[in-house]
């Protein structure tokens, strides 16, 4: 696990120092829940580093729209408890409070499978993986 964490960080790094002169590393904001609204874990804030992000606000703690909305976050990523894949990107791009975030203007909102970063065991490398693929994938589009 630890090897394939370390490769994915070596491949961001990588592609952190190709971007460095155009730009800083891209705010993530990753949701557990949506109501209350609640940021993922803390390991999952370790993740998003690794795979080349900042976290846009504290891990694991109850958030409101508000703060969500002044931290700026350049991607959101939900990943709502005990609900696999059917986290809704449409809340988020729907969400009034959120209508000048940049990833909300920018349509940079996914779902991820909720076990991939929820679950504190080897499947999180998958989402590693999947936060690291997201990240270049919305460097690549402006």
């Amino acid at each position: 696990m630890k090897h394939e964490l370390d490769q994915i960080a070596t491949r961001a790094k990588r592609g952190s120092r190709q971007r460095a002169e155009q730009r800083e590393r891209p705010r993530v904001y990753c949701e557990a829940w949506p109501n209350p609204r609640i940021s993922s874990p803390p390991w999952v804030a370790e993740l998003v580093e690794l795979a080349g992000g900042t976290p846009a606000v504290a891990a694991g703690q109850r958030v409101t729209d508000e703060e969500v909305a002044v931290a700026g976050p350049d991607v959101i990523v939900l990943a709502w408890t005990a609900t696999g894949g059917k986290s809704e990107p449409r809340r988020a791009l729907e969400n009034p409070a959120w209508k000048n975030v940049p990833a909300v203007r920018r349509q940079r909102v996914f779902a991820i499978r909720d076990e991939l970063l929820n679950t504190p065991a080897p499947i999180l490398v998958s989402g590693a993986r999947e936060l690291a693929r997201i990240l270049r994938t919305v460097e690549q589009r402006p």
